[in-house]
């Protein structure tokens, strides 16, 4: 029919480059968070600089692959879900990637075996990611045998952070390109949607209600894993709270975590617990201002 229109329809459902649906289980939402992470890095240079700079890794040309496979000394197979490979002139950096999405968590046996592989093939590093949030890219949720290192540089990041750092770049601080703005936009949709496992903080966790009823009670003790675990969960809405806070600024927030004033704020997180000093767990934040100025605030963990 001539200069007829078509009448977009209410229920009409967008084309989307990274589709969620048909996501079956927990493999297939692996593969579709690996592939879909690493294709953007690759056509995205700002979001991919933005993630691994703190790995050191150069700007340059970018390649990134999917489930790369190597054979041990045993001949056993060994399927890392990716990595990526960054050429500069004769600089050559390089590093595999491990994910996990929804309740997944890494395994430090797995992790091993991937550094060995890394430092056999001559990669830079290791870089994992899994809804297991830090605070600092340096901080991981597994325990890694340094002499296992030896040279090799491995960080983590959560899929919180990794979004993100993706509304930063496309709502901030800018893609120049429009194509490439298109692309990071539908990665953004793609982890938004709770489908694709690429969740945020969920809560305190199981053990709260007993941890508050045994704190009200004064039996609580240190030694609790309960206790360890709510530790730990407060560290984590406290980062993601951050990450939250970035996405909606136009830099960075960080955090540092204390019991008391006087606290250690390094050290691993049972040392913090075990702390002599009295005072309630607390969280200071701090907000980067323009002129390279910054304000902080000190927020306290409920105690009830």
């Amino acid at each position: 029919m001539e200069n007829a229109e078509l009448v977009k329809q209410d229920d009409w459902i967008p084309a989307r480059l990274l589709p969620t649906a048909g996501i079956r289980n927990q493999k297939e939402q692996e593969r579709r968070a690996a592939s879909a992470l690493l294709a953007v890095m690759s056509a995205v240079p700002d979001l991919c600089h933005a993630l691994l700079s703190q790995m050191k890794a150069p700007k340059g040309t970018i390649s990134t692959y999917t489930e790369l496979r190597f054979k041990d000394g045993d001949d056993k197979l060994h399927i890392p879900d990716g990595a990526v490979v960054i050429e500069r002139g004769k600089t050559r950096w390089s590093c595999l990637v491990e994910i996990k999405t929804g309740n997944a968590v890494l395994d430090p046996d797995q992790v091993t075996r991937y550094l060995d592989l890394a430092r056999e093939h001559e990669f830079d590093g290791l870089l994992t990611i899994s809804n297991e949030i830090r605070s600092d890219p340096k901080t991981l949720p597994y325990t890694v045998d340094k002499r296992k290192l030896r040279g090799l540089t491995v960080y983590h990041l959560s899929w919180w952070r990794v979004l993100t750092e993706a509304i930063v770049q496309y709502r901030f601080r800018g893609v120049d390109d429009p194509d490439q703005a298109w692309i990071l936009n539908e990665l953004i949709r793609y982890l938004d949607d709770d489908r694709s496992g690429a969740s945020g903080f969920e809560g305190m966790g199981p053990e709260w209600v007993q941890v508050r009823e045994s704190a009200r009670n004064q039996t609580l003790r240190a030694s609790d894993k309960e206790a360890g675990a709510i530790a730990s969960r407060w560290e984590h809405s406290s980062s993601s709270t951050c990450a939250c806070t970035s996405a909606r600024s136009w830099g960075w927030m960080s955090s540092t975590s204390a019991r008391g004033a006087r606290a250690p704020r390094n050290g691993s997180l049972g040392s913090r617990i075990d702390s002599p000093e009295r005072g309630p767990w607390g969280v200071r934040f701090v907000f980067p201002m323009r002129l390279g100025r910054s304000a902080s605030m000190r927020i306290c963990a409920p105690a009830e």
